[in-house]
């Protein structure tokens, strides 16, 4: 129960992300009453994707027995939507906002084809080294793996 009400609560969060974004964006010169607004509802939303990214986490750090079972049930579930969605938003560019081929391409080559769809490339990521993060976390245990997950944010921090 505790995941399933942390997702809802995250997805209202996300929802106020994507409803707000045009309040901000579009009164950026001209500060006024919407763009605070706007920019209140964003903050309040922002929480809610490590929420997801935390949760994800969570439920894929669990013994993995079957690598391939593993991969199969992932990449059902999200790069077949992301190759969809991306053709689906590539279009729209190509057709509504006259978005050059060339910058497409680029788009979907580099996992960006569409600003929102961020999310799938880094869950694509995640559960590309979940496997092996799963397998240290059984190794080593909860302590240690914390002190690495620690040390391994320090690291990134000085990049």
């Amino acid at each position: 129960m505790g995941i399933d009400l942390l997702r809802v609560i995250s997805a209202l969060g996300v929802v106020f992300i994507h409803v707000s974004a045009p309040l901000v964006t579009h009164n950026m010169k001209v500060v006024n009453d919407a763009f605070w607004a706007g920019n209140l509802f964003n903050v309040l939303g922002r929480f809610s994707v490590p929420v997801f990214v935390i949760i994800s986490g969570y439920l894929i750090l669990k013994p993995i027995s079957n690598y391939a079972d593993f991969y199969r049930k992932r990449l059902t579930r999200i790069l077949l939507p992301l190759i969809c969605w991306s053709v689906v938003y590539l279009l729209w560019a190509y057709f509504f906002d006259h978005t050059h081929p060339r910058k497409i391409w680029d788009g979907f080559f580099w996992g960006k084809p569409y600003f929102h769809l961020w999310f799938l490339g880094m869950l694509m990521g995640l559960y590309a080294v979940a496997p092996l993060l799963s397998n240290l976390l059984h190794r080593i245990g909860t302590r240690y793996f914390a002190y690495a997950a620690i040390g391994a944010f320090a690291v990134a921090m000085g990049m």
